[in-house]
């Protein structure tokens, strides 16, 4: 039965819209396909191979290939392949320029599809031995925001094979090709990224640190992490410049180590050209190049293929460089050669920063030698310069007790007191030059704190009462009584606290105070004693410069008070001799307070120490007195030796009904800055109270002043300050 012309076409026309509508679903289901592996995936490779497989559902052929464009040189390559001869190493070799084939040429600039019908026959077809099999070729551009990445080609070996259709189909999955290298260079971007700043960052500490050569090794090791390189050096140029040292490597753990060995500059094409122009250079084939010829045997022996060196810099002059070697011939692109000399820029600070230090260390130990040869000359002086001086003050002093006219012993007490200055000038610095020498040995032996102390303000009592300042000290009852030290050494530093306070104090008072600062282990003990006047002050930004040797305050200073600026010097090493240290707290116009502190052993107490005070114990004192610290003093003496102490630091000898407790004393002091008449007249209102009509009554008078008092009472004595128990 025949069909009619008309019901044919119908057939046919159905047949064909059933058949297209099934491409279209295939094409529908493979780009499904594919895009749910570009959610799952950003590997390039893995993207290109699915994009293949999925297009041999849709379009039929017999090979298939993805080839990446050099957008500088305009040379195709072969990366990805679909068909019999996949695995032949000579397809991945092919490189296709857009000038010698004119399909990939016209497909570049029209951004469209192009097929090749009759294939290897065609006169456009570029031959290679791979395809002459080949009898018609599609092809379609892989273009991203106007610019060409690549091309999918499709090959078969049926002449005239592709339609329109398959190369429209073609061009869908170029697109999403696109897309797949798109992101796939994206990721390789923020990867390359994030692996240079991962290297930079792990350089940084490595060059940070004080070891040199285990910071370089680090870097070598990082480099060689990053790159994939078999072996990296750091080698650096001499001081004339005529070879490079490997100072740094990373090698291979059975590998021949370069540490140490040179690479001369002449003869050396790479290092003079390095040197010549300070630029990176990539040696691709390292076995023919006549660098080979100059390396060290380790070098030589590594089978080093291809290299890239990268020059150090410091100071804008090229200082060293960097060898990043490879087994395996490899190019270097642009990206990687910054990043190189970014590390390289970390090295050449590394190299610089430790150049500076090891100067500054041969200064400082030229310095420190220079300043104990000095200070080792001056300690040895001591004897040929305190002699004479010695002396010069001892014959005049003996002058002065010959007959004299008042010029003459003018003269002489000018000697004695000339003399006297310059010998306190040579002893502080001949014992700071001693403490800079290291030759200054403490002593040991039993000391005592407040012996120290009274010894002190004896001395300086007369100095202070001459300027009118009130002079009194303090020792607390807790400082042990006995302590292993030098007792030299501590009373020379309590001393320069002390002078330095009465040169600087013009009205006012010092009070000197020693207590308990801490117990330490191994049964001993810091002490603390502080001078505190009401001077003129020092201001906080000027702090610093106290304890600095040959330094004061101001330089007027120095012009009005005189002194060499050595005596707080002085203290301060000695307080960290004895282990402690010296600090102040200061007012401008209101006054310092010096604290030393030092450690030492408490030591048992002596027998006979305190001699004779048993019979104190429990006795009752009062204590007139109108200074508060003189008070305290005397109050804190007292009770010392266990007595009952009532204080008040009135005038008024009628308000003595206030020292009720203890009712009845055993003996009464009194200190009041008050006329003789008057204190005869307050020892009388006291001899009014029954209890004290013969009670023992001490007086205390200012420093130099032993004449009696105007009374008959053989219950009153008087005593000059300063009173040591």
């Amino acid at each position: 039965m025949r069909c009619a012309p008309k019901a044919w076409r119908e057939v046919r026309l159905r047949q064909q819209s059933e058949l297209a509508e099934h491409e279209q679903g295939l094409l529908a289901d493979a780009l499904r396909d594919i895009s749910n592996t570009l959610n799952h995936t950003l590997d390039r490779d893995a993207l290109l191979d699915c994009i293949l497989e999925q297009l041999s559902r849709v379009v039929p052929h017999d090979a298939a290939t993805v080839l990446l464009l050099d957008e500088k040189t305009h040379v195709a390559r072969v990366v990805r392949r679909k068909g019999p001869d996949r695995d032949n190493p000579a397809i991945y070799e092919l490189r296709l320029s857009l000038a010698a084939a004119s399909n990939l040429r016209i497909m570049a600039e029209t951004q469209q599809a192009y097929a090749l019908p009759k294939g290897a026959d065609d006169p456009a077809w570029v031959h290679v031995p791979t395809s002459n099999w080949v009898r018609s070729q599609l092809g379609a551009p892989i273009c991203s925001q106007g610019a060409v990445l690549g091309f999918l080609s499709l090959e078969s070996a049926t002449p005239e094979f592709f339609t329109e259709q398959h190369a429209d189909h073609l061009q869908a999955f170029a697109d999403q090709a696109a897309v797949a290298l798109d992101n796939s260079r994206l990721y390789e971007s923020v990867r390359h990224e994030l692996r240079e700043i991962t290297l930079l960052n792990q350089a940084i500490p490595h060059s940070a640190g004080n070891d040199i050569d285990r910071a370089l090794d680090g870097v070598c090791a990082e480099l060689a992490g990053y790159f994939g390189a078999s072996s990296v050096r750091i080698a650096q140029l001499n001081q004339t410049r005529q070879h490079f040292t490997t100072i740094g490597e990373y090698k291979p753990p059975d590998a021949e180590s370069a540490l140490g060995t040179f690479v001369p500059v002449e003869a050396n094409p790479a290092a003079e050209q390095i040197l010549r122009h300070g630029k990176p250079i990539a040696i691709a084939e390292m076995p023919t190049h006549p660098v080979r010829d100059v390396a060290p045997e380790a070098l030589r022996t590594a089978d080093v293929v291809s290299c890239l060196i990268v020059p150090v810099h410091i100071a804008d002059q090229v200082a060293g460089v960097i060898g990043i070697d490879f087994t395996a011939k490899r190019t270097f692109d642009v990206d990687e050669i910054a990043l190189a000399e970014n590390v390289a820029k970390i090295v050449g600070h590394a190299l610089h920063n430790a150049q500076l230090a090891a100067e500054k260390h041969r200064a400082l130990v030229e310095a420190e030698a220079a300043n104990r040869a000095k200070s080792a000359f001056l300690a040895s002086m001591s004897h040929e310069l305190r002699t004479p001086m010695n002396a010069v003050i001892g014959m005049s002093t003996l002058l002065q007790d010959t007959p004299l006219n008042v010029e003459q012993r003018d003269y002489v007490d000018t000697i004695l007191s000339s003399g006297s200055a310059l010998l306190s000038i040579i002893s502080d610095i001949l014992d700071f030059s001693k403490i800079e020498a290291e030759r200054l040995e403490l002593e040991t032996a039993p000391i005592s704190v407040l012996e120290i102390i009274e010894e002190i303000v004896a001395a300086c009592t007369y100095q202070a009462l001459q300027k009118g300042i009130e002079f009194n000290a303090i020792v607390a009852a807790e400082v042990p009584p006995l302590l292993m030290g030098d007792r030299v050494r501590l009373r020379q530093a309590i001393l320069n606290l002390v002078n330095n306070s009465i040169k600087f104090t013009h009205e006012g008072e010092i009070v000197v105070c020693a207590a308990l600062n801490g117990e330490l282990p191994m049964n001993r003990v810091e002490i603390a004693v502080t001078v505190s006047d009401t001077g003129i002050g020092i201001p906080k930004d000027r702090l610093d410069r106290l304890f600095k040797p040959f330094s004061q305050v101001d330089v007027s200073s120095t012009r009005r008070y005189g002194g060499t600026g050595l005596g707080l010097a002085i203290c301060y090493r000695l307080a960290q001799l004895m282990n402690g240290k010296v600090s102040v707290v200061s007012e401008p116009d209101q006054g310092s307070t010096f604290t030393l502190t030092f450690q030492a052993e408490r030591v048992g107490q002596e027998a006979g120490n305190l001699q004779n005070t048993s019979a104190l114990a429990e006795r009752r004192a009062w204590v007139i007195c109108s200074h508060k610290n003189r008070a305290e003093a005397v109050c804190a003496a007292l009770q010392e030796f266990k007595m009952q102490v009532a204080a008040t630091t009135t005038n008024e000898f009628g308000n003595l009904d206030r020292l009720a407790n203890p009712p009845t004393p055993d003996v009464a002091i009194i200190d009041v800055a008050e006329s003789d008449a008057a204190i005869v007249a307050g020892i009388s209102q006291v001899r009014k109270m029954s209890s004290c009509q013969t009670l023992p009554i001490i007086v205390v008078t200012p420093p130099g002043e032993t004449q009696a008092l105007p009374i008959d009472d053989s219950s009153v004595v008087s005593i000059a300050r300063p009173v040591k128990r």
